[in-house]
């Protein structure tokens, strides 16, 4: 169909002709209201956005060997609900001054978040020490529906 035509016919039936690939041999258009369809796509980009607000980032729990008993109940309260809602974690043991060299000190608060959150998620790395950290990530557990 040539400009001309597809311009009239636009015109008697009061939209616009939309150019949807102007690269192609022969360009594609499409008679269609205009404002309506930028109405119609910003409003999808605005359900996208909502969807992706939350990118594929880590939440972090920290705790010191010497975390008292109370709030490691209070932090594994947190990493429930957490991975309950879907996300990934990092559990991580902050290793201070001396206790740099005390891995193992560190390897049994580590063991004793993941004990108590392995109803709710599954450890994905094996610990590891760096620096002053000592962490793992755990992910939750998919629920079959």
């Amino acid at each position: 169909m040539s400009k001309d035509e597809a311009l009239d016919i636009a015109a008697d039936k009061d939209l616009d002709l939309f150019c949807i690939a102007p690269q192609a041999k022969p360009p594609v258009c499409k008679i269609l209201n205009f404002s309506k369809y930028k109405f119609e796509k910003k409003k999808a980009e605005r359900e996208n956005k909502s969807k992706n607000s939350r990118p594929n980032l880590d939440k972090e729990i920290k705790i010191t060997p010497f975390t008292g008993q109370h709030d490691i109940e209070t932090k594994t309260n947190q990493a429930k609900a957490l991975l309950e809602k879907g996300w990934k974690l990092k559990l991580t043991v902050l290793l201070k001054g001396r206790m740099v060299d005390k891995v193992d000190v560190a390897d049994a608060a580590l063991q004793k978040m993941i004990d108590i959150l392995k109803d709710y998620g599954t450890v994905e790395k094996a610990p590891t020490k760096e620096g002053k950290n000592y962490f793992c990530y755990m992910s939750p557990i998919k629920k079959k529906k």
